[in-house]
């Protein structure tokens, strides 16, 4: 068919136009092989490791790329990577948090502790009553003590009208004096005590204890009354007693026993007997306490 029949029909085919740009991609593909296989032979002969002649491939691969795209006619396409779905941010509502009730443990008693506590009780307890029966105790020393201070008061007060009952004592060095069987009278035979006044006779016994022996007398004894006053003996010592406290001598180990008599107040009562030797080389004072209790009745 001839050139002039395709160009009067239009139905005809009409001639592929040269495609100069295929066969300039060919060559410059050819020329980017070549390239390739003399970079691998290269790095052969120089004994580069097989990660590094990788590299080199993909350099040269991706520069064969850039020589064998048109430039003019590409077009640039950036393939999207799907990556996750972005989850929107949500701040969360803060849950209110109640305030915690503190609880109180039960309180709990172990079988030491209950023990403990009830041997703490029995003492405390038993300390109580001990501290009582102290109390008790001690109240009742004072009162008894207040009740002899009492008897003592009435019974001294009753010195004044009847005589001390009783025997009472005292001791000094080698030497002991006990008085009593105390009597009260006005006449005595053709004798008179005198207005107001009244006689007072008792039994003195005197016990040497030493290893001599020494005298006594009369004159040794001093009785003092309630009042506090001081008396010699009377000489109805002598008719009253039928075994008078005379001057005798006393052995070593012996005693002198006798009865003498004073002159008091009517109204009061003898309060001590005080014996008195002067004579002795060591003077010896002997106080018999008459209102204290009596050492025997």
């Amino acid at each position: 068919m001839s050139a002039d029949i395709r160009k009067t029909d239009p139905n005809l085919p009409k001639p592929k136009p040269r495609n100069f740009l295929s066969r300039r991609v060919v060559f410059l593909g050819a020329l980017a092989v070549l390239a390739c296989c003399g970079l691998l032979v290269f790095i052969t002969n120089q004994g580069a490791s097989f990660s590094n002649a990788t590299a080199t491939v993909q350099a040269a691969t991706q520069l064969a790329q850039r020589l064998w795209t048109p430039t003019a006619s590409a077009t640039p396409t950036i393939t999207a990577t799907p990556g996750p779905t972005a989850t929107p941010t949500i701040t969360p509502t803060p849950t209110e948090t109640k305030t915690p009730t503190p609880t109180i443990p039960p309180k709990t008693e172990t079988a030491i502790a209950h023990a403990a506590d009830v041997a703490g009780t029995a003492t405390a307890k038993a300390i109580g009553v001990a501290a009582a029966a102290s109390t008790q105790t001690q109240v009742a020393a004072v009162k008894a003590q207040t009740q002899v201070v009492v008897n003592a008061t009435a019974t001294i007060e009753a010195y004044r009208t009847s005589p001390p009952k009783g025997q009472w004592g005292a001791q000094g060095g080698n030497i002991s004096v006990s008085v009593g069987d105390f009597r009260y009278f006005t006449y005595s035979n053709f004798d008179f005590a005198g207005n107001g006044a009244k006689y007072i006779a008792f039994a003195v016994r005197i016990d040497n204890g030493s290893s001599s022996d020494f005298s006594v007398n009369p004159n040794y004894l001093t009785l003092v009354d309630l009042e506090g006053t001081a008396h010699s003996y009377d000489a109805v010592t002598f008719s009253y007693w039928s075994q008078p406290f005379s001057d005798v001598n006393v052995p070593a180990g012996s005693n002198a026993l006798g009865g003498i008599v004073f002159v008091i107040s009517a109204n009061s009562g003898p309060a001590q007997v005080i014996f008195n030797d002067e004579a002795l080389l060591f003077a010896t004072k002997i106080t018999v306490d008459l209102l204290r209790p009596p050492d025997s009745k």
